[in-house]
């Protein structure tokens, strides 16, 4: 077998396997325990705290061990800005994370009501320093920026976002250092707060920690014993957490070697990539050598997948983490339902009551289902399914009266060559003959107009599908909803209930009517 999934998951080292199980077997006694084996065990979690902080060269910083790192983000995240709430309101964080932390960072702001910035990235998959710069505010608690994409390797300059956020002194800086440790040379002191998954280096699973500054308070998510200094309770798996130790000073002494190895083999599969029209390569050249990705603009992944699985050789066409999802990628793509409310004439107080109406009974109509998340603008309302199947969620909200019509929509980076990218693989996965695209551009600093970008994206479907364009009555209507976060693409809508929100009485004086009618 050929193992081409490494960003997912490693195979153990057979090194690190034979220690654990010596371990497990020799000691087993509960290092809370104040007796000798109790002690003893004690003894040894405590130096492999010493062991990981003098890998990294770490002076002023403490271990919290977890199961895993998200687990090790959900704690860093949510126990920080928690219980510094009273210190600012304002959380900043990028398109590209992996969902450990936009899900944990969405869930802040939508339960916990905090302000929160979601930056863009550039045409490399990157945020840049001034972009964390222009967003940073007097009220801003935590920044929240990967090391390395997981799906792009695209490296994030996490050095220079560290200096500004110190500039904040109410600021505090985390990183998902995932996939960049062991991987990529880097220096971590200057992290307030960044994590370690074993599994990622060769090591065992449901294996972490997180690893912050002594000064930086955070409640812990579960309650009881007071493990992990009160931040984590639960008797501790000590022989794990022992074995993170061993993992992570064995991938840092091999860094080299393997990183050497990788960028020898990541450059001889990029010069033959290259050589084929019909593949687009997404990560950029300064990327991770251990990531490559790209888009096939003729054949769907899902096939080339499955046969490649057939010939033994193990590759991934999303992160492993989000595989299950309604479609592609959560940096390429993303499983979104549209509500649109339609055309309003009224404004202000009028319209807001509207809005909060209407949210209401979507929240109502949907709260049997878990997991959902629910962004309200001035013209939609944006519900990420994640793990939801979507077809009851739509059925449920067609039933909602204030509801014009719904879409389910792809998002994506607005930047245009990914975009064009995005449109083909959706069109090629519609039936019909016609087509045209319609673009709104909402953020108005993007670089190209409606029509350009109608017509360009038009051109570039056309080249590489049967599809023919009908401006007139398409079989499909190809929109897309560039903001400033993302855009938004989508090529079918249903009809909703129509009418305004129950609730709303006659405050809103329009009524919405379906889209068939």
């Amino acid at each position: 077998m050929i193992y081409l999934d490494n960003a997912a998951t490693t195979a153990v080292d057979k090194e690190i396997l034979t220690s654990y199980f010596a371990l497990l077997n020799e000691q087993f006694a509960n290092p809370s325990s104040i007796h000798k084996a109790g002690q003893d065990s004690f003894r040894l979690l405590s130096k492999a705290r010493e062991q990981i902080l003098q890998l990294f060269q770490l002076t002023d910083h403490e271990i919290v061990f977890t199961s895993g790192a998200t687990e090790a983000i959900n704690l860093a995240l949510k126990g920080y800005a928690i219980a510094n709430a009273t210190r600012g309101n304002h959380l900043i964080t990028s398109s590209v994370e992996h969902p450990a932390v936009l899900n944990a960072m969405i869930q802040l702001r939508d339960y916990f009501h905090f302000d929160l910035t979601i930056l863009p990235v550039d045409a490399d998959g990157i945020i840049q320093p001034q972009s964390v710069q222009k967003a940073i505010r007097d009220d801003t608690i935590l920044v929240a920026i990967m090391q390395v994409n997981n799906e792009t390797g695209s490296i994030m300059p996490i050095d220079e976002i560290s200096k500004i956020v110190k500039q904040h002194p109410k600021a505090v800086f985390f990183s998902d250092t995932t996939q960049g440790i062991g991987k990529i040379n880097a220096h971590y002191d200057d992290l307030d707060m960044f994590v370690v998954s074993a599994h990622k280096i060769n090591g065992l699973k449901v294996s972490g920690a997180l690893i912050k500054r002594k000064s930086i308070k955070i409640i812990p998510l579960a309650s009881g014993g007071g493990q992990e200094n009160n931040l984590r309770s639960g008797t501790s798996d000590f022989p794990i957490h022992v074995m993170l130790s061993k993992t992570i000073r064995m991938a840092l002494e091999k860094l080299k070697g393997h990183s050497e190895h990788a960028k020898e083999l990541t450059d001889y599969l990029r010069n033959e990539l290259i050589k084929r029209d019909e593949l687009v390569i997404n990560s950029p050249v300064s990327a991770s050598p251990f990531i490559v990705n790209f888009s096939l603009k003729t054949k769907k992944a899902s096939v080339v997948i499955e046969a490649l699985s057939l010939k033994q050789i193990m590759v991934s066409s999303v992160s492993a983490c989000s595989s299950n999802k309604f479609v592609g990628s959560s940096v390429l793509f993303a499983d979104h339902i549209m509500i649109h409310f339609g055309e309003l004439s009224t404004k202000g107080k009028n319209k807001k009551n509207f809005i909060r109406m209407l949210s209401k009974n979507v929240r109502h109509a949907l709260k049997n289902t878990a997991n959902l998340t629910y962004v309200a603008t001035n013209d939609h309302i944006y519900i990420r399914l994640n793990e939801n199947d979507y077809e009851p969620i739509m059925r449920r909200l067609q039933d909602v009266s204030g509801i014009q019509s719904l879409s389910l929509v792809l998002k994506t980076n607005a930047e245009f060559e990914n975009l064009k990218n995005v449109c083909l693989e959706l069109m090629q996965n519609e039936n019909g003959n016609t087509f045209k695209v319609k673009t709104r551009r909402a953020d108005k600093s993007y670089p190209l107009i409606s029509d350009t970008v109608n017509r360009e994206i038009g051109a570039f479907i056309l080249t590489h599908t049967d599809w023919k364009v009908d401006v007139h009555e398409p079989d499909i209507i190809l929109t897309i909803d560039i903001r400033r976060e993302a855009a938004y693409v989508y090529a079918k809508t249903i009809p909703g209930a129509g009418g305004y929100p129950l609730g709303v009485g006659g405050k809103v004086l329009t009524m919405i009517t379906r889209s068939d009618l």
